[in-house]
C-alpha cells in the first residue's frame, strides 16, 4: 500500500513498518533491502499474462480491440491487480531501475504475445499504442480520479475497443504515413 500511495522512492521501510505495526527490522530479516520487498510485493499480484494474456487473445481478430479493451479494464477493477501496478507505475517514474523491469516485462510478454493480433508494418508498435492508450484512460480513472471517467465499465469498452481495433488493423496511420 505505500509503494502505490507514495511510490518507491518516497516509501521507506520505517514508513513501512509503521503502516504493518512491525519493527523495521523484520522487513530487514525477510527481505533484505526495501527492493527486495519491493519485488515480492509485485509478486502477490495478479499474473497478467496468466490472467488476462489468453482472454485477449481467444476469439476472432476483429473483435480483439474489444476483448483487449474489456479485458485492461476489468483487470484495473480489482485492487489485488490495481495497486501493485500503481506501484510499479509511480516507481518506474523515479527508477530507471524499475522502468527497465516494467519495460522489459510489457515488451517480452504482452506485446509481444499480443502483436499477433495485429496487421501492419510494426504489430508491436500498434499493440504498444493502444496499450498506451488504455493505461492512460485507467491512469485518469484510478490515479486523477477524472469525474468524466468514471461509472459503468461496460460504457468504456464500448468507447474504447473501436480505437484499440483501429491501432491493430493499422487505420490509425495517416495518409502521408511513408509506412503505410
Amino acid at each position: 500500500m505505500e509503494f502505490a500511495r507514495r511510490g518507491f522512492d518516497a516509501a521507506t521501510v520505517r514508513s513501512i513498518a509503521t503502516r504493518a505495526d512491525v519493527d523495521p527490522a523484520l522487513i530487514h530479516h525477510y527481505f533484505g533491502t526495501k527492493m527486495g520487498l519491493f519485488q515480492a510485493v509485485l509478486a502477490l499480484g495478479v499474473d497478467p499474462t496468466r490472467a488476462a494474456l489468453p482472454a485477449m487473445l481467444d476469439g476472432p481478430r476483429d473483435e480483439a480491440g474489444r476483448r483487449i479493451a474489456r479485458t485492461f479494464l476489468t483487470l484495473y477493477e480489482d485492487p489485488e491487480f490495481r495497486e501493485p501496478v500503481l506501484a510499479v507505475m509511480r516507481t518506474a517514474m523515479t527508477s530507471p531501475e524499475v522502468a527497465a523491469l516494467a519495460a522489459s516485462f510489457l515488451q517480452d510478454t504482452m506485446l509481444r504475445g499480443l502483436a499477433t493480433l495485429a496487421v501492419g508494418p510494426d504489430p508491436q508498435r500498434q499493440v504498444a499504442l493502444a496499450m498506451t492508450h488504455l493505461l492512460g484512460t485507467m491512469l485518469g480513472r484510478h490515479v486523477l480520479g477524472l469525474t468524466a471517467l468514471q461509472g459503468d465499465v461496460d460504457v468504456l469498452v464500448d468507447e474504447l475497443a473501436p480505437v484499440v481495433q483501429r491501432y491493430l488493423d493499422g487505420a490509425h496511420r495517416g495518409a502521408a504515413d511513408p509506412a503505410r
